[in-house]
């Protein structure tokens, strides 16, 4: 059977594609938004975790170095006062711009 659109089912098949299409970009936009804000989230938690991670390690530091002895710490060129400086990268060694790197191993 062979049946002839009217211009009516014409028009009403256009509108439809046209809304199809529509919901297609649409569906698209939302996609490219969502992997946005994937990648956003992601790198905020990338960020978190390191910050977590690097808390650790200067955690670790700082109890091997209050474990040490006074003459321990002298040997490295600090002292028992400067321990939170060199923890937190701030200690600088005396007459010299260079700052501390002690590596809490791991």
């Amino acid at each position: 059977m062979n049946k002839t659109l009217s211009s009516r089912d014409h028009r009403a098949l256009a509108i439809g594609r046209s809304a199809s299409f529509g919901r297609q970009q649409h569906r698209s936009r939302i996609a490219r938004a969502v992997a946005r804000a994937t990648k956003a989230v992601g790198g905020s938690i990338k960020s978190f975790s390191g910050g977590i991670v690097e808390g650790f390690r200067m955690s670790r530091l700082y109890e091997q170095l209050v474990d040490m002895s006074d003459r321990e710490l002298a040997q490295i060129g600090i002292s028992r006062a400067d321990i939170p400086a060199v923890v937190a990268g701030t200690h600088r060694i005396a007459g010299t711009a260079r700052s501390h790197n002690i590596d809490a191993g791991g």
